[in-house]
């Protein structure tokens, strides 16, 4: 899943989508990190944060493998605002 945020020039990308263990956010822009400000929230469906982490490279591992099936929503965050969202199943 692919999602593109014309402001900050950045391109962010989930998957493997559906996955089972771990998920992967990349980016293409390696000028998002130099005020190292952007993070991103993993909810689950009834809106409880369940884990959280500032993202610092163009390539962050996000593991699930502690979390039981279901769907997940992952926040992209940028000086407190919201830059993206995906929705995240989990087999």
């Amino acid at each position: 899943d692919v999602k593109v945020n014309e402001d900050l020039n950045l391109q962010l990308s989930a998957y493997p989508n559906p996955t089972s263990d771990f998920l992967i956010l990349k980016t293409n822009n390696p000028n998002a990190f130099i005020h190292n400000s952007m993070s991103y929230q993993l909810f689950d469906i009834y809106g409880k944060l369940i884990s959280s982490q500032k993202v610092e490279n163009n390539e962050t591992i996000i593991y699930l493998n502690k979390f039981i099936s279901g769907i997940y929503f992952l926040k992209i965050i940028d000086n407190r605002k919201l830059i993206t969202s995906f929705k995240i199943i989990k087999n």
